[in-house]
C-alpha cells in the first residue's frame, strides 16, 4: 500500500436493503408473509427469492441486475445473484469502499477487476501496488506490469506516474493497448512520451475496434502505428462507423489502400455494411449474415438477406443460441431454410440460454420436455424451476423420478412444493406418485436418499393434516 499525493475520495462502508440469502429461513415463514416481504423488497431481493425465474435472464439482464445491486448498495448475498460472464465490467458500478470489500469477501470477481474499481474510484490506499513486499523479484515485476495495465484501462495517469517513476514499473505495450481500448488519449500520449516503442500497432487496432476515433487519429499522426487494413476492418467488424468516417476523412489514401485488397472479413453490423457498400466494397454475404445473428441483430439480418438475396441457414442458429439472442433465434426459426434440431436445444440448456430456449419452445412446444430432461440430468435447478413455472407440463412423473434417482434434493423439494396445491389423493399429491419418487431415490447416495424420503414423508403428513382440517371445517 502507499500514500498518494491524490486525496482519496471517501465512501460509505455500510449497505442498505433487505438481506436475502435464499436460505431455508424463508421456508419457516408463512407464505403470505413471505410474499409481502418479497413484494416490498424490490426486484433484486425478488430475484434472490426466485420470483424472477420466469423472466428471460439474458446476459445483458444479468449484467444490469449486478450493476443495480452494486450501485444501490444492495444488502443481500452477492453470491446469490445470477452468474455473469466475461470480464465482469458491471463491477465498475461499485460506488463505495464497503461494497468493494463485500465483493472481495464474496469472491464474485477477480482480484484485478476489483483493483480496477479501486483505481477508477481513486481509492489509492486500497490499490495493491506491492509496496510492502520485497521489490525486484520476477513476481513483483509481473504484478506491477498487470497493475500498469489496470491503471491505463481506467485512465488513472496519477497511478501510472507512481508505478513508473517511483516503483520502477516498465512501460509495456499491454498498458498502451489498455489505454487505447479505454479511449484515454492523455494516458496514451504519456506512455508514448516515456517509451515510443511501447505504443504499437496493437494500440491503434484496439482504439479502432472499441470506437475511439480521436485516439486512432492521434496514433496515426504521432506514433509508429498506422491506419492499416487491419485497423479499418476491425472497426468495420465492430460496427464503428464513427471511426471509419474519421479515418476516411483524415487519411483517405490509407483507407482507400486498406479497402483495396481482398474482400473484408465478416462484418456483423448493418451500419458498417452500408458504409462499405457505399464505397464499392462487397463483403462476404454469408459470413456477414452469420456475424449479425451471432450479435443478435435480427433486423440487420433481415436487411442483409434482402440486399444480398441470400437465405439464412441452420448453422447460423448455433451462434444466435450461444449469445442467448432470443429475437435472433425467433427470426431464424421463421425462415424456411432453418431447421431446429435437438442439438440446438441441448446447447441452450448447457449455456443456460433462457431467452433462446424460450424462443425455441414458442416455435415448437416439444422442446420443453427435452429441455427439462437435459436440465434434470445436468442438475440445473434454476432452469428446472424456470421450466416448472413457465411450462409446468414439461416436468412429468418420469423426470421427477429421474431427479430422485440422481439425488437432486432441491429439485424434488421444488416440484413437490409447486404441485402441493394441486388435487390428487394422499399418495399422489398434485398428481405426483410420491411412493414412486421415494422408491426411485434408492439409486441416490445414502445421504440424499434419506433427505428425499424425508421430504416425501413431510409432504404426506402435511397433506394429511390439511385433509383433517378440511373435514373438521365441514362438520
Amino acid at each position: 500500500m502507499w500514500t498518494s499525493r491524490r486525496p482519496a475520495p471517501g465512501g460509505s462502508s455500510g449497505s442498505s436493503g433487505i438481506t436475502a440469502h435464499g436460505g431455508s429461513h424463508w421456508d419457516r415463514l408463512p407464505r403470505e408473509l413471505v410474499d409481502m416481504v418479497v413484494a416490498a423488497a424490490g426486484p433484486l431481493t425478488q430475484f434472490v427469492h426466485g420470483r424472477l425465474l420466469a423472466a428471460e435472464l439474458t446476459p445483458p439482464v444479468r449484467q444490469q441486475v449486478w450493476a443495480e445491486a452494486l450501485a444501490s448498495e444492495w444488502g443481500g448475498d452477492l453470491r446469490s445473484l445470477p452468474a455473469v460472464s466475461g470480464s465482469s465490467e458491471c463491477m465498475l458500478a461499485i460506488g463505495s469502499r464497503g461494497m468493494l470489500a463485500r465483493a472481495a469477501a464474496a469472491g464474485v470477481a477477480s482480484h484485478w477487476i476489483l483493483q480496477r474499481v479501486a483505481v477508477a474510484r481513486g481509492w489509492a490506499d486500497l490499490v495493491d501496488t506491492g509496496d510492502t513486499g520485497g521489490g525486484g523479484s520476477a513476481g513483483s515485476s509481473a504484478r506491477l506490469e498487470v497493475l500498469c495495465s489496470v491503471a491505463a484501462a481506467a485512465g488513472a495517469l496519477w497511478l501510472l506516474e507512481h508505478l513508473v517513476d517511483e516503483r520502477g514499473a516498465a512501460v509495456t505495450p499491454s498498458a498502451a493497448v489498455a489505454a487505447a481500448a479505454g479511449g484515454h488519449l492523455a494516458v496514451v500520449a504519456w506512455l508514448h512520451a516515456r517509451r515510443p516503442a511501447a505504443v504499437t500497432q496493437a494500440a491503434m487496432d484496439a482504439a479502432a475496434h472499441e470506437g475511439h476515433a480521436h485516439v486512432a487519429a492521434w496514433l496515426a499522426a504521432h506514433a509508429a502505428a498506422r491506419c492499416t487494413r487491419s485497423t479499418v476492418l476491425l472497426a468495420a467488424a465492430a460496427g464503428r462507423v464513427a471511426v471509419l468516417d474519421a479515418l476516411a476523412a483524415r487519411f483517405p489514401a490509407a483507407v482507400a489502400a486498406a479497402l483495396g485488397g481482398p474482400q473484408p472479413a465478416a462484418v456483423g453490423d448493418a451500419r458498417a455494411l452500408r458504409w462499405l457498400l457505399a464505397r464499392g466494397i462487397a463483403p462476404q454475404p454469408q459470413p456477414a449474415l452469420a456475424a449479425m445473428l451471432a450479435r443478435g441483430d435480427a433486423a440487420g439480418a433481415a436487411w442483409a438477406c434482402d440486399v444480398f438475396g441470400i437465405a439464412a441457414s441452420s448453422d447460423m442458429l448455433a451462434g444466435a443460441v450461444a449469445g442467448d439472442h432470443g429475437a435472433a433465434v425467433r427470426w431464424l426459426l421463421r425462415q424456411r431454410s432453418v431447421a431446429l434440431a435437438d442439438a440446438d436445444v441441448a446447447a441452450a440448456v448447457r449455456g443456460g440460454c433462457v431467452a433462446a430456449l424460450a424462443a425455441m419452445i414458442a416455435h415448437d412446444a416439444r422442446c420443453a420436455p427435452l429441455a427439462a430432461r437435459l436440465a434434470v440430468e445436468r442438475g440445473d435447478l434454476a432452469l428446472v424451476e424456470w421450466l416448472h413455472i413457465r411450462h409446468p407440463g414439461s416436468i412429468g412423473q418420469q423426470l421427477i423420478e429421474a431427479a430422485a434417482a440422481l439425488g437432486h434434493v432441491e429439485m424434488i423439494a421444488l416440484v413437490l412444493k409447486g404441485n402441493d396445491a394441486g388435487g390428487g389423493d394422499d399418495e399422489r399429491p398434485g398428481g405426483i406418485d410420491t411412493a414412486a419418487v421415494a422408491a426411485a431415490s434408492a439409486a441416490a447416495p445414502p445421504e440424499r436418499r434419506a433427505q428425499i424420503r424425508a421430504l416425501v414423508d413431510a409432504h404426506m403428513r402435511q397433506r394429511g393434516a390439511g385433509r383433517a382440517s378440511m373435514q373438521c371445517l365441514q362438520m
